[in-house]
């Protein structure tokens, strides 16, 4: 996996968070792979698709890709507040893929995934929605809290810039996914 990042797909852009997305999501059509099926590559979804940024053409899961240039851990900003929300409650959130980059050299350092079925309401915190003025008034984001989800459920794929075999990420996700299809004793 080249983990360095195309940085021309930034090309264009004034917004630093604009050009990491294009720069980090380009990275992820060539690198990203599915967790939950054998498929060795994902689908970008269409621009602008709510909630959704990648698509396994086998399996059909589907992922969102989070960026940000500083360590992992506690909180991940994320997009539209209700469509998420909607999206967990209708059980239909996608797997998150938490990627860290450093720069200048944009490079991945590291990159995990968090299985859609980890992510309740709890860890999905409402922003103060946008002002009046703003262009996209009223308009309401969320923040991802990662600190609330259990260790367990954080499945590294790369790790201070050292890749996870893909058979040990996929056996891991498989042994989380089996809590799902528990049913209360």
């Amino acid at each position: 996996m080249n983990l360095r990042l195309p940085t021309h797909f930034g090309e264009g852009y004034k917004s630093a968070s604009q050009m990491a997305r294009r720069i980090t999501e380009a990275w992820g059509a060539e690198a990203l792979f599915c967790c939950s099926c054998p498929s060795e590559r994902l689908t970008p979804e269409k621009t602008n698709t709510q909630v959704s940024d990648f698509l396994c053409p086998d399996c059909v899961e589907r992922y969102q890709l989070k960026s940000q240039s500083k360590m992992l851990g506690g909180r991940v900003l994320g997009s539209n507040y209700q469509k998420m929300l909607d999206a967990v409650l209708g059980d239909r959130s996608p797997n998150f893929f938490l990627l860290h980059y450093q720069i200048p050299e944009w490079m991945v350092r590291n990159l995990i995934i968090i299985p859609r079925f980890a992510i309740s309401p709890a860890v999905i915190i409402r922003r103060k929605p946008l002002s009046a003025t703003a262009e996209r008034k009223h308009w309401t984001g969320y923040v991802l809290d990662v600190g609330l989800i259990p260790a367990s459920a954080k499945i590294p794929l790369i790790v201070e810039g050292a890749e996870i075999p893909r058979r040990a990420v996929r056996e891991q996700f498989a042994r989380i996914a089996r809590i799902q299809t528990l049913k209360p004793g």
